[in-house]
């Protein structure tokens, strides 16, 4: 299994998202997840479902709960 198939199951992330990098930092002892939209579908409203314009598109980071001793930024758009 390659590492972004095993974060977007340890995330619960899904279509239209997909992790799309994973960069791992022994040394500093961290694992930083990129998250991304498709950017082949429109977006959609997540109560109605109807197509709505994209927005708010720069990247941001956060932290996750650590896994494996690791801390975890994750995601970044």
């Amino acid at each position: 299994m390659q590492s972004e198939q095993l974060y977007a199951q340890i995330l619960g992330i899904a279509a239209p998202w997909q992790v799309t990098e994973v960069k791992l930092d022994v040394p500093g002892k961290s694992v930083e997840v990129l998250v991304e939209y498709d950017r082949d579908l429109p977006p959609r409203c997540p109560d109605c479902d109807a197509a709505c314009p994209r927005h708010d598109t720069r990247r941001k980071q956060w932290r996750h709960l650590d896994t494996c001793q690791m801390r975890r930024a994750t995601p970044r758009r």
